[in-house]
């Protein structure tokens, strides 16, 4: 039984790892998927990929504030993203700040 489920949560990874930058409008890759056609668990992870990128800093640009990149995301629905997953993500933002912050102060230095 364990076995099924380990199996079952591989599958799922294999599924998001695999789909997760295909876009609502088809222009995504590895396969062109469109609107329906890409699982959800990839439409759901695509939105929190591309956010996290946004409010993370990377070597060559700082953090994205959180409401320029909650506009880009909502910017996104339809083209790039499932609208009803935007639509979700978009009404969880107190939420979503809430897990933030209490990331952000796990990663301050102690003093």
């Amino acid at each position: 039984m364990l076995r099924d489920h380990e199996n079952e949560i591989l599958a799922l990874a294999a599924s998001i790892a695999k789909s997760h930058h295909e876009r609502w409008d088809g222009s995504g890759y590895p396969e062109g998927l469109k609107g329906e056609q890409i699982p959800l668990e990839s439409r759901i992870v695509a939105v929190a990929d591309v956010f996290d990128a946004l409010t993370s800093a990377r070597t060559y640009r700082p953090p994205f504030p959180n409401a320029e990149a909650f506009e880009i995301v909502r910017s996104g629905a339809g083209k790039r993203f499932c609208p009803k997953v935007v639509k979700a993500f978009v009404a969880c933002r107190r939420q979503i700040e809430s897990i933030q912050s209490v990331i952000n102060s796990r990663d301050e230095p102690e003093e």
